[in-house]
């Protein structure tokens, strides 16, 4: 999530701080103190700076290594949008050039005493973590923002091991402090997500290559219960969230349960399998990176125990662009996935694509409400509206189907 975007739902700014400082200080065994100011930083002398591309999502300093900003380039410089391309392209070389960087920033930090090498580092910002890397030693810190409880950084820290150990090809976990959870220490990999590819096939391989090894990790984490119970579980998890959830209105309560309980209503009786393992949480085409040494899937954070098909419903559903997203699930459940995926769990019937489509959508509404259960967020988000959207068409649309 781009640092534009963090601004409207959190208080980033001392968040940013905070994290900055607590970590750098204990990193280099000296206090470190860093201040956020909005503008720029032309006229700025005390302490060292380090610019803020709130929609790069980038934090740096002005004379930077141009190496630094690879992992920007790569992400950014080729919208998916074609008519965005010229444009975005020019932005993204203006933004990250030494002699323009410092008009294009919003903000700036300033650090005292200074972060030695910082022209070797980027600081890139997240959803629950801040990434620190540092070009030089080859390594990535991601670190948990200040206030935010220990849930992600615990499930990605203890995922990757499992995925490693599975094949999955993942940045390799250096060091992590597996005590309190604050942060770990990876390999720094850096790569162009397929959705910025120019070559589809070649964005199509890197998803059957990476997908193949996922199944490794589903057949060592697999366990079976009854669409039943898998449903009522998830429902408990979901009531337990909205109950206690600061940022939902009681209007907004009222209708999350209702929707609940109708997808319920679908599932309760039934007996049937459904089998569970350990999935990444966020398979899209961004967390998926092509580089010359192989294909690499990243953020793990959501990684947690669904259906064995959840990984392939994000990716064919996209599931994370809200807009259209009930009919692309209703499409699913009509004709099944647009694209095979090794292994991928087939669904026999409509019927049980319908039953795997409900407990999915509880699933999600599950990953939405956690996404957003930090208690220092001031706002749900763009993410909740979107998502309260999409339930209420998927709600209608079950409401059209026969009960089976």
């Amino acid at each position: 999530m781009r640092i534009s975007l963090l601004l409207e739902r959190e208080p980033f700014p001392s968040i940013l701080e905070e994290t900055l400082s607590r970590f750098w200080s204990h990193h280099f065994g000296q206090g470190i103190t860093v201040r956020w100011q909005n503008g720029r930083s032309l006229n700025h002398t005390q302490g060292q700076t380090w610019l803020v591309n709130a929609y790069l999502n980038a934090i740096f300093v002005p004379d930077a290594q141009p190496t630094v900003f690879d992992p920007i380039r790569r992400e950014f410089s080729r919208s998916p949008v074609w008519w965005k391309r010229p444009l975005q392209a020019v932005y993204v070389q203006t933004a990250l050039s030494r002699s323009t960087a410092q008009w294009l920033a919003q903000a700036y930090l300033s650090v005292s005493p200074s972060v030695p090498q910082a022209q070797a580092q980027l600081v890139i910002a997240g959803n629950h973590k801040i990434r620190w890397l540092d070009r030089h030693e080859g390594k990535v810190y991601g670190i948990r923002k200040t206030g935010f409880h220990d849930q992600f950084m615990r499930q990605e820290i203890e995922a990757r091991q499992q995925a490693t150990a599975c094949g999955v090809s993942v940045p390799a976990l250096l060091s992590a402090d597996e005590e309190s959870y604050s942060w770990f220490c990876e390999q720094l990999v850096s790569g162009t997500p397929i959705n910025r590819l120019t070559d589809q096939q070649q964005a199509n391989a890197a998803v059957q290559q990476v997908y193949t090894a996922l199944t490794n990790l589903y057949a060592q984490t697999e366990t079976q219960m009854s669409i039943g119970e898998y449903a009522a579980m998830l429902q408990q998890r979901i009531l337990a969230l909205v109950d206690s959830h600061h940022l939902l209105t009681e209007g907004e309560k009222t209708i999350v349960r209702q929707q609940v309980a109708q997808l319920g209503e679908r599932l309760d009786a039934v007996t049937a399998p459904v089998t569970l393992a350990l999935t990444h949480g966020d398979f899209q085409p961004a967390n998926i990176l092509l580089n010359e040494a192989g294909v690499w899937l990243i953020d793990w954070e959501y990684a947690a125990q669904r259906q064995i098909g959840y990984d392939a419903l994000v990716y064919h559903c996209a599931a994370r662009f809200p807009a259209g997203l009930a009919q692309r699930v209703q499409r699913f459940v009509t004709a099944g996935l647009s694209r095979s995926l090794p292994g991928t769990v087939l669904w026999p019937t409509e019927a049980a694509r319908q039953h795997s489509a409900t407990l999915f959508m509880l699933e999600e509404t599950l990953f939405q409400l956690t996404q957003i259960n930090q208690p220092i967020f001031i706002t749900a988000g763009a993410g909740w509206i979107g998502w309260k959207q999409v339930m209420t068409q998927w709600t209608t649309i079950l409401w059209e189907q026969p009960v089976g």
